[in-house]
């Protein structure tokens, strides 16, 4: 091998020898990354089952109380009427004019059924909340996910409002 031979070689051994460690440092980097982020998401992770396992006792209480507090699913039927008598005989005691009350579509969720209620109500805005107030408590499960208020223009004073009224009940457990 001649002598521009030998350096060609060499220069060339020393293009492959740094490639290789650039690359193999890229590649080193990259794991290192991929290591750290699966790391934080373990810790993460032990952190969030430490946190749930010290309110495990809460929530044992909890669906204890449901369990003995949260009224059996019978038919669709019976369920509507407990919670027109609800909003009709709340509705009643706060000054509430119920105009329109129509029972909507039953939902179903695991282990839970809902009874629903369209309501247009009209009254003062501070007999509207005492209202919702009674209704909402949690011996009620009662939710109110949807509520629309607008004032009423011939009656100063009161508003219109639309809600949609849930009672929430458990499956019988057979």
């Amino acid at each position: 091998m001649t002598k521009r031979e030998q350096n060609l070689a060499g220069v060339m051994l020393v293009l492959l020898i740094g490639g290789g460690t650039f690359v193999g440092f890229s590649k080193l980097k990259q794991w290192k990354q991929a290591i750290d982020e699966e790391e934080q998401i373990v810790e993460m992770r032990d952190a969030e089952a430490s946190g749930l396992l010290a309110e495990r006792e809460m929530w044992t209480q909890r669906s204890k109380w449901l369990a003995e507090k949260q009224p059996v699913f019978k038919d669709r039927a019976s369920s509507e009427k407990e919670v027109l008598e609800l909003i009709t005989t709340t509705a009643a005691a706060h000054n509430i004019e119920l105009k329109q009350n129509q029972p909507t579509a039953p939902i179903d969720l695991a282990g839970m059924n809902a009874s629903t209620m369209q309501v247009s109500v009209h009254a003062a805005p501070g007999d509207i909340g005492r209202w919702l107030y009674e209704l909402q408590q949690p011996q009620t499960f009662i939710k109110i996910p949807g509520l629309a208020m607008e004032p009423d223009e011939d009656d100063n004073g009161k508003v219109n409002a639309s809600l949609n009224i849930e009672k929430w009940y458990r499956l019988n457990p057979s």
